[in-house]
């Protein structure tokens, strides 16, 4: 399946699935779920692209493995996919948190050049972004 990928995204994709649906070792399916979101997510061509599937395979993988290696590249994947369904505040969010700032720029592509973006500031980090970035707005976290 990856060498499938280096040639053949979409086909990997399907390899990775099949893979999936067999009874694998723990850190084989691990591997498997963030290879399958990647094949379905980084195929130069847009109409290749499976946001559902890649979705899917990327909160498995953070609710299987939440320590896993791949959480940080998981999470920008995840973000790439909020960003597609215009869940753009929530990926605002995980970008900042990955400080990703090239990423937080493609968010305010999105948008009206006099629209604000309304992100619940957890942390400094994301408060210093809202001062680089003034286009978002941070909001504080409510309590519960």
């Amino acid at each position: 399946a990856c060498l499938t990928y280096n040639e053949a995204v979409l086909a990997s994709a399907k390899l990775f699935t099949k893979l999936l649906s067999e009874r694998l070792p723990p850190s084989l399916e691990e591997r498997c779920l963030i290879m399958q979101a990647r094949a379905c997510l980084l195929s130069p061509l847009q109409n290749e692209r499976d946001y559902v599937a890649a979705r899917s395979s990327v909160e498995q993988l953070l609710k299987k493995f939440p320590r896993s290696r791949f959480r940080s590249a998981a999470r920008g994947l995840l973000a790439r996919c909020m960003l597609n369904d215009d869940e753009l505040a929530k990926a605002a969010k995980i970008y900042m948190e990955l400080s990703d700032l090239s990423s937080l720029e493609e968010v305010l592509g999105q948008v009206e050049p006099t629209q604000k973006i309304v992100v619940n500031a957890t942390d400094t980090r994301e408060k210093t972004f809202a001062k680089v970035l003034p286009r978002f707005r941070i909001k504080p976290q409510e309590s519960k």
